[in-house]
């Protein structure tokens, strides 16, 4: 005898395999299902930590980018006061002492000659008006002018007797000297 006898009615067959068949579509759309979920969390799992590394990566450029405009400000202050201090070093560069070429003009004579006056004629040129009170020391005048025109006087380069008079017994001399 045969095992494979079929005794049930034809419908029931039908039922039997349609049974079978939902079974087996059930079956395949839960796993289908499931891996559509798995793929949908590791979608949404990847986004998120993506998004949260997206964060950190801003956070980071923000604070370097704080810092960058703060180190900006202080390099245009620190640029400007190089330039500035480069422009005050060349005014001073430049700059005439007028107060020590004074000083150095009265110390040509010694006492017995009495320097008077001194004009400014040019950055280093200048007019001096003297008195001697005794004719003897005339030639302390003459020896300096000597002295500066030959270089051994330091500081001076030129140096030229413009007039000399005697007025009352008191000798008195305008001379210009040019400096270094």
């Amino acid at each position: 005898m045969n095992n494979d006898i079929n005794l049930l009615p034809s419908q029931a067959k039908f039922q039997a395999k349609r049974v079978a068949l939902k079974a087996k579509i059930n079956f395949f759309l839960w796993i289908f299902g499931g891996i559509w979920i798995v793929l949908l969390i590791l979608v949404l799992g990847g986004f998120f930590i993506s998004q949260m590394a997206l964060n950190q990566v801003n956070k980071k450029y923000q604070t370097d980018l704080n810092q960058y405009k703060s180190l900006l400000g202080s390099m245009v202050v620190n640029q400007q006061v190089k330039y500035r201090a480069k422009i005050v070093g060349q005014v001073l560069g430049e700059r005439f002492e007028y107060g020590s070429s004074i000083e150095r003009i009265r110390s040509i004579f010694s006492e017995n000659i009495k320097i008077d006056d001194i004009g400014i004629e040019g950055k280093k040129q200048f007019t001096l008006e003297g008195s001697i009170n005794e004719g003897k020391y005339v030639s302390e005048v003459e020896e300096k002018i000597v002295e500066i025109n030959n270089g051994e006087l330091e500081g001076f380069t030129k140096a030229v007797l413009k007039d000399i008079q005697i007025d009352n017994g008191v000798w008195i001399f305008k001379m210009e000297v040019d400096l270094k």
